[in-house]
């Protein structure tokens, strides 16, 4: 039998043509399941009646996600959404109301405002719950001891203010709180952050994703949607040359930003609290404006999160008495104090440091110290390459403990005798300290800082 090309070809065009037909008469039978109903027009008059009767029971804006409820569940599928809210629930209107609306930017405003004068705020309703039902609160007083193993009276009271701040964020929007509670252990996986997370009871009120400070919307909207945010490892979170920007960030009541739904910037108070987690012992790099960082030391080697969780609603029921008792949640004077000496301990400190303080401290009840008497010092072998560096970190910080132990003081002693000041070490002389007279000063140094390790003396 030959083979016939051409019946071949005409034979599977009709099997392909016929798959098609079928194909198409299968997406007819499917569609014709689904007529589109009529929709309804919304005229503009009946448009906020609409809203009113039909929605705004059925809608509210939550003020820590900054999301659009439905039903109490966000409209929002996921954080990367795009899909306007009013857009939304346009298609909700038709899908499940049948109803389309003649003017769109009607709806649209009646929508916005139904919106944003129903509003509610989970955690302060939590709050405010604990408040009303009046169950037995916990001893606040000693979480530190119980919990992290630390009975240091310092450390529990840094712990008791912490809460009491997170209380006032929410009750008092963008009050002042300038601190940052830092846990620290030098060992990993003892339960810092889960302390933490199980502290701020429910786990989307709390965040630990912070990336380095940033100016985006993104970052501040994201610290806006929780109330408890930890900046884990935060000796690598807060870069030590933005300590300014980085002083800013941590003091701010307020962030400005454009939230979702907003058309416009807008000046939001902060309603959360910082707080952060280490394990380096030194993170700490310079003592000056240390009492922003309330560090509290972690002791146990596993911090016991089954017994919080049980006792956490008591612990926050405490917390809410001493906020409306009117206890404060900020430092008094003698324990910003007693933080700042505190958290010398976990301060960076140079080699060259130490040695040199212990012998300035060993020498205060000298009238006058001349390069002579310091000679000793030299035996520190420091490169004079390595002085003669005026950005050199090291030298900074001594020439801050010398600047704390020394006064500028006249260039004539008793015998007549001239001697260079250490304080031109900067030709600034902004930054020389002033004294009225030399009577106030109770030992002064006459040397440069680069002679200040030299064996020859004057």
């Amino acid at each position: 039998m030959s083979f016939n090309q051409e019946q071949f070809l005409n034979s599977s065009n009709e099997g392909i043509n016929n798959s098609q037909n079928s194909k198409l008469e299968a997406v007819d039978d499917f569609i014709s399941q689904y007529e589109a109903p009529e929709l309804r027009e919304i005229s503009e008059q009946q448009t906020l009646g609409f809203l009113e009767e039909f929605l705004k029971p059925r809608l509210r804006y939550n003020l820590l996600t900054q999301d659009v409820e439905l039903d109490g569940r966000s409209l929002r599928r996921h954080e990367t959404e795009t899909l306007k809210v009013e857009d939304r629930i346009q298609v909700l209107c038709q899908t499940e109301y049948q109803s389309v609306f003649q003017k769109p930017k009607t709806f649209k405003n009646g929508l916005m405002d139904i919106i944003s004068n129903n509003h509610y705020h989970p955690v302060e309703k939590y709050l405010e719950g604990l408040k009303q039902n009046c169950a037995n609160p916990a001893n606040i007083d000693n979480l530190a001891e119980r919990y992290l193993g630390n009975n240091d009276p310092l450390s529990n009271l840094l712990l008791k203010k912490t809460l009491i701040a997170a209380v006032a964020r929410i009750f008092d929007p963008g009050c002042e709180v300038h601190s940052v509670l830092a846990l620290y252990s030098p060992k990993q996986g003892i339960g810092k952050s889960r302390f933490l997370k199980t502290l701020a009871k429910n786990q989307a009120w709390f965040n630990d994703t912070v990336p380095k400070i940033s100016v985006n919307r993104d970052f501040y909207s994201k610290l806006h949607r929780h109330w408890i945010t930890e900046v884990g490892e935060i000796d690598t979170k807060f870069d030590k040359h933005q300590e300014e920007k980085i002083k800013d960030f941590i003091t701010s009541t307020k962030d400005s930003f454009r939230p979702a739904y907003s058309a416009q910037f807008l000046n939001c108070r902060r309603r959360f609290i910082l707080t952060g987690t280490t394990n380096n012992g030194n993170f700490l790099k310079d003592q000056t404006g240390s009492r922003r960082y309330w560090i509290v030391s972690v002791l146990k080697d596993k911090i016991d999160i089954p017994a919080l969780k049980k006792e956490v609603d008591a612990i926050w029921t405490a917390a809410v008495e001493a906020y409306f008792s009117g206890e404060q949640w900020w430092l008094t004077d003698e324990e910003a104090e007693l933080v700042e000496e505190s958290n010398a301990s976990y301060c960076y400190q140079h080699p060259w440091y130490q040695p040199i303080k212990s012998y300035l401290d060993d020498h205060k009840d000298d009238k006058y110290i001349l390069p002579k008497n310091i000679a000793a010092i030299s035996s520190l072998e420091i490169p004079r390459k390595e002085i003669n560096k005026p950005s050199s970190k090291a030298i900074k910080e001594i020439r801050t403990l010398l600047q704390q132990k020394f006064e500028y003081a006249p260039k004539k002693i008793s015998n007549q005798q001239r001697q260079k000041l250490f304080d031109e070490l900067t030709n600034d002389s902004s930054l020389r300290p002033q004294v009225s007279s030399i009577k106030d000063i109770p030992y002064s140094i006459w040397v440069k800082f680069d002679e200040l390790f030299e064996k020859d003396s004057v």
